[in-house]
């Protein structure tokens, strides 16, 4: 037998230390920053180890991540405003909530946007965020960490109550937006309806077209539809009760010809308000003159193309009096900045991309170390820079660009396509303006100064209301007089408008609106007796040496081979994953 040769190769304690004292650096600028150590016999494996060792030192403080991540709240970060406001640690059901420094500019905030991400931390864990709009940039003012997998009740309600303690803790420390923006999850919006009674809680946009669009292209047979109730029969008057599908009609849901031409009106009506012109002489029409015009228009596209199940999806999921109000932006006196949720997107990107790209499902109590002492500074001084003036927000670029590329536009002189426009209230009756980000349209620019206009950031102020744009000083023309006739002559259509006659909403149940079907347990159980029955036959032909029937079997089944095969690699990757582009339909909910 051969000694053993001494070949040691553990990391000197010297850059150890020089580690540990540098743990806020990324492992790749460790192995460059100790410049004065030679690291030609250290790898970087080595280093990350070290790194990765110090690095649990700051957040590890018990073997359960959940009471590990409680008292990193509790003792660590509660001095750092990262107050821990909600608390739940059961065998069923664990909930971490806390709020960020960002809290204190409650008071700034108008449009509040919540939504829920995925694969963040090992387990089954769920981060919700409620992201706060300041001059139309997004700021996180609170984070929720849920699990309740394990529970055995109605999984959707108790969602819904953690979320109202959620919110309700925020509502306690002056969180009282005007707009609440969400998606098709029903929790958050029953939960946002239960805190914020006077706020109005608004569907994205992105969200109600991909839904919509995901029904227009299923091929799924439907065999149950919804009934028009009489209180909406007597309300919209154009409705024939009789048109709706008879059993064993053939007759196709939409047409693909079809698809664009219902998001187009889809977006339309989600655009229309009472406090945009609708035709040449300024006048405009009331929310509820909005909804029956917007219901009827629907209506007899599905009458003209013969389509009634399209109709009744149509107006049950989304025109009847209870849906309507959670998308439409006529449903509130003033119109938001933000039509889409796509400020928190943002930020769960930011938060994925830039901070734990490195860990695939990391630990909880490390999720909530990097949020707090990595995410947390950096969107705090950010916001300090946009409260000083050292930097403007995303948004100013975009608007420069679609003035500028708004302004080139020829302003046409037929006289079929004019349009009212004031620019004194900032509004016009084209559908370019009333389809815009910023309410922009060719009509306006032109009589704003056009592209020579120069645009000062601090002499731009956007509104809800009228006027939408204004301009501290404007060196083009005086506004103040047609300012007050059109105030004069458009007052009585405001007045009209009465926004408080819109009723508050009971909890809503979950159904058509869900772009994700309801999943049928013994639909699963039966399918997947019907595949060991596949197999069991496949088995039995081949011990009879039934090889050509056993290899057409095989040849038609190829896709379960493929299938297999992503989820054996999903299973063994170590990279963190992004949450919809890097997972496939049957990888999407591995765990």
């Amino acid at each position: 037998m051969h000694e053993h040769p001494e070949n040691s190769h553990s990391i000197p304690e010297n850059i150890c230390t020089e580690i540990r004292q540098n743990i806020h650096l990324e492992p790749l600028q460790l192995r460059k920053y100790p410049k004065k150590y030679d690291l030609s016999d250290i790898t970087p494996k080595q280093i990350y180890f070290c790194w990765s060792s110090s690095t649990q030192s700051a957040y590890k403080f018990d073997d359960d991540p959940v009471k590990s991540a409680i008292h990193l709240l509790k003792n660590i970060y509660q001095c750092r405003n990262c107050e821990l406001i909600v608390e739940k640690n059961t065998s069923n059901i664990v909930a971490i909530a806390f709020s960020t420094p960002i809290i204190k500019y409650t008071q700034q905030i108008e449009e509040a946007h919540v939504d829920a991400t995925y694969k963040t931390a090992k387990g089954r864990f769920e981060l919700y965020g409620v992201v706060g709009e300041i001059d139309g940039s997004g700021f996180p003012l609170a984070y929720c960490l849920m699990d309740t997998s394990k529970n055995t009740g109605n999984n959707e309600s108790v969602r819904t109550q953690l979320l109202i303690e959620f919110f309700q803790a925020l509502r306690n420390r002056r969180l009282m937006p005007k707009f609440i923006f969400t998606d098709k999850d029903f929790a958050e919006i029953n939960a946002a309806q239960a805190v914020w009674k006077n706020s109005q809680t608004r569907l994205c946009l992105w969200h109600i077209k991909r839904a919509i669009l995901t029904r227009l292209r299923s091929k799924k047979e439907q065999q149950r539809f919804a009934y028009i109730n009489e209180i909406d029969l007597k309300r919209f008057l154009f409705i024939d009760p009789t048109f709706r599908p008879t059993p064993g009609s053939n007759l196709k849901f939409c047409p693909v010809s079809l698809h664009n031409a219902i998001i187009g009106l889809i977006e339309k009506h989600y655009n229309l308000h009472p406090l945009i012109p609708v035709d040449v002489s300024g006048s405009s029409l009331t929310p509820d003159q909005i909804h029956y015009n917007s219901t009827k228009e629907v209506y007899d596209l599905c009458r003209l193309h013969n389509l009634p199940a399209l109709w009744l999806y149509l107006f049950s999921s989304w025109y009847s009096e209870g849906r309507y109000s959670l998308w439409a932006r006529s449903c509130h006196p003033q119109i938001p900045f933000s039509k889409t949720t796509m400020m928190i997107e943002a930020h769960w990107k930011v938060l994925k991309h830039d901070y734990l790209y490195r860990f695939n499902r990391p630990r909880l109590d490390y999720v909530i170390y990097v949020i707090c002492e990595h995410l947390l500074p950096q969107q705090e001084n950010r916001l300090l820079q946009l409260i000083n003036g050292r930097q403007h927000p995303h948004w100013w670029e975009e608007f420069k660009r679609e003035w500028k590329k708004t302004g080139q536009r020829n302003v046409s002189t037929n006289p079929e396509e004019r349009y009212y426009t004031s620019e004194a209230l900032w509004v016009c009756s084209c559908p370019n303006f009333l389809q815009s980000r910023f309410l922009l349209c060719k009509h306006l620019v032109t009589v704003a100064g056009g592209c020579s206009k120069r645009l000062i950031y601090n002499e731009i102020r956007r509104g809800r209301e009228r006027p939408f744009i204004s301009f501290v000083k404007d060196n083009y023309r005086e506004a103040e007089q047609e300012n007050n006739m059109d105030m004069l002559r458009l007052e009585q259509v405001t007045n009209e408008n009465d926004m408080d006659s819109v009723r508050l909403r009971e909890p809503i149940e979950i159904d058509t609106i869900s772009e994700s079907p309801e999943i049928d347990i013994r639909q699963l159980q039966h399918e997947i007796q019907t595949r060991k029955e596949f197999l069991d036959h496949l088995t039995i032909e081949f011990e009879r040496k039934n090889y050509q029937h056993v290899q057409a079997l095989l040849d038609n089944t190829k896709q379960i081979s493929n299938i297999m095969s992503d989820i054996q690699e999903a299973k063994k990757r170590r990279k963190r994953t992004r949450t919809w582009k890097d997972s496939k339909q049957w990888t999407m909910f591995l765990e």
